[in-house]
């Protein structure tokens, strides 16, 4: 199948059809297929004070091949991305893959991270290397173009552009993308640093002052970046360290000479990282933060890491502009810390900056983004929100309680409750009937009004915004399916407003706009907007 998911629960005893952990036995793995890729997640458990056989397998058996003819290589990819090639045999007459190690040795889960495979039209990123084929200076030595290739033996070559600039004496960009053919485009995040930031030079020194080096023409490629006052000290290297860039999948292992490391948020965690894996994907977590994957990042996608360096005057922090869910691995090794990041796709899209304190840093990371967006005034003030209001005159009763009590309130915020069937720009004719007429009295008293709402849309034939939204093509479409991505909201089976899209915007901004004309809110509670999914992935 081109998809596949399931889910193990194992004890002291073996496979348990239903969790029955005991004590510091207990294990919950997941398992996931998709692409090529088969990949284990250790949900819970995993003190591993003993390993047991059910903690391993010794052969994967697909069964079906999607199509797939003169399959070359499997690879297995372990939890510290030590790469390795498994042994495989064609199987269910020419339509399946038996992959396994050689000897049959057991593979095991506890330090598993994925197996890929693939043809010869295909490259084996267990193999995968690329090299720098030329480069060119510009600027007065502050732009580098080059371009790359693989070095490996797929059928179909790769290359590549990389460009970087100094855009500041102590700021700089590296980009690594793949050179597209005809239509073809990568994915790079939009509008979040402007075509200005990117093209303006402000830095008054070359780039092999800065000091950014790369190896030399033909051979393994990696770059560096040193300390401006001792070019022999690094900050950053990727030397010795192939980088695997494939369509969907991108591997960079830095090097960075310092020992603290803090940032990769938003998650629950202490502030300095440990060492473990941090994914970086929002979806909707409130577990406090292992360092196993899949992690449990919360609202925000912050990739972004703050190291203070050896030299103990002296910090460095790196930005990946990079939106498709990625994993930075941390490792602790002696006076370094090693960093390997996945990604699921896009470009490498990177931003370097160093300086003497971490308050330069920031303000020149706030120079690369942006400086967060104004707030009203009123933002500021007292505000009341609380969910599970049964209707709106519970709501003016507890308004009415804070004048009594002669307690501060500026904003009053509701949640979901008001909605019908759960459903955007639908109100609850039953309990919420009165609410444009109690908004409409509490904005005469100067209170501000916040009402929540949500990007996921019920799928429904008698739901005019669903049925609005399809016709203006304002839906995230699914890349297996190209109809729009199927999740489960609060309403149940819904669709997703794909906000990089114009028209949907503009959709979106009617809707609005209507509601606004039936209830005169101040402001938007934007709730489930990682965008959260109740279900795995796709729904079935």
């Amino acid at each position: 199948q081109r998809r596949a998911s399931g889910t193990m629960f194992v004890d002291a005893e073996g496979i348990k059809p239903v969790p029955q952990p005991k004590a510091d036995t207990y294990r919950h793995y997941s398992f996931t297929y998709m692409n090529q890729i088969f990949r284990v997640n250790k949900v819970a458990g995993f003190d591993f004070k003993q390993i047991y056989e059910v903690d391993s397998f010794w052969q994967m058996i697909i069964l079906d091949l999607s199509g797939k003819r003169d399959v070359s290589f499997a690879c297995y990819m372990d939890m510290n991305y030590h790469k390795r090639n498994l042994k495989f045999n064609k199987a269910a007459g020419d339509t399946g893959l038996i992959i396994a190690e050689e000897g049959h040795r057991l593979i095991p889960m506890h330090n598993f991270e994925s197996i890929v495979w693939g043809t010869i039209d295909e490259h084996n990123f267990c193999d995968m290397d690329m090299e720098l084929t030329s480069a060119m200076v510009q600027n007065q030595g502050r732009t580098m173009i080059g371009q790359l290739k693989t070095t490996d033996y797929a059928t179909k070559e790769i290359k590549y552009e990389m460009q970087t600039k100094l855009l500041m004496n102590n700021l700089l960009s590296f980009q690594l993308s793949i050179i597209r053919e005809g239509t073809e485009r990568n994915w790079v995040v939009p509008e979040v640093v402007s075509d200005e930031v990117r093209n303006t030079l402000k830095s008054t020194v070359a780039l092999k002052d800065a000091v950014f080096a790369v190896s030399p023409p033909h051979g393994s490629f990696y770059f560096s970046i040193s300390d401006p006052h001792d070019s022999h000290n690094f900050m950053f290297t990727s030397k010795n360290f192939p980088i695997t860039f494939l369509p969907n999948f991108i591997h960079l292992r830095l090097v960075a000479n310092g020992r603290h490391i803090f940032g990769l948020g938003e998650r629950i965690h202490k502030f300095e990282l440990n060492n473990g894996v941090y994914s970086v994907f929002s979806f909707d977590q409130t577990a406090e933060e292992t360092g196993v994957p899949p992690g449990n990042n919360m609202w925000g996608s912050h990739p972004f890491y703050l190291i203070h360096l050896n030299d103990p005057h002296n910090f460095a922090a790196v930005l990946f502009l990079n939106s498709n869910p990625m994993d930075v691995r941390v490792r602790h090794m002696g006076a370094h810390i090693g960093l390997d990041h996945i990604f699921t796709g896009g470009i490498i899209d990177s931003f370097y900056f160093w300086g003497s304190s971490v308050d330069e840093l920031v303000r020149n990371y706030q120079y690369v983004v942006g400086k967060p967006a104004p707030v009203p005034y009123w933002a500021f003030g007292y505000h009341q929100c609380r969910w599970g209001y049964v209707g709106i005159d519970q709501v003016e009763y507890v308004v009415d309680r804070f004048e009594s009590e002669h307690i501060p309130l500026d904003g009053v915020w509701i949640d979901k409750d008001y909605m019908a069937d759960e459903r955007d720009f639908l109100i609850d004719r039953k309990n919420w009937l009165r609410l444009p007429i109690v908004v409409d009295e509490l904005r005469k008293k100067d209170y501000k009004f916040v009402l929540l709402i949500d990007p996921a849309l019920a799928i429904d034939d008698g739901y005019p915004p669903y049925v609005q939204g399809l016709a203006k093509h304002a839906y995230v479409i699914s890349s297996f399916t190209n109809e729009p991505l199927v999740g489960v909201s609060w309403p149940g089976y819904s669709v997703y407003i794909d906000f990089v899209q114009p028209t949907a915007l503009r959709f979106w901004e009617d809707c609005l706009r209507d509601f606004h004309s039936t209830v005169k809110f101040d402001g938007l509670w934007l709730d489930m907007n990682e965008p959260s999914n109740f279900c795995d992935g796709e729904c079935p």
